[in-house]
C-alpha cells in the first residue's frame, strides 16, 4: 500500500505539514518495503482556489492509495 503525506523536507523523517493543499512537497512510502519518493507539489503552493483539490488530483496520480 503507497501512502502519501504532505512534508516539509525531502527525507522519511521529515517534519508533517499541517495542510495537505498547500505543502511543498510530499512524500510517498510503500508500507510493506518503506520504500519511499517524494513528490513536488509548488503547483498549489499559490493557488489562488482549488489547493486541495488539485494537490488530491496529484496525490492520485502519483499511484498513492491512503492519504
Amino acid at each position: 500500500m503507497i501512502i502519501i503525506l504532505p512534508i516539509n523536507g525531502k527525507q522519511l523523517d521529515s517534519e508533517i505539514n499541517q495542510s495537505f493543499g498547500r505543502t511543498k512537497r510530499f512524500i510517498l512510502v510503500d508500507s510493506k518495503t518503506l520504500e519511499f519518493s517524494t513528490v513536488d507539489n509548488k503547483q498549489n503552493l499559490q493557488a489562488t482556489q482549488g489547493a486541495g483539490i488539485q494537490s488530491a488530483q496529484l496525490a492520485v496520480q502519483s499511484g498513492a492509495d491512503i492519504a
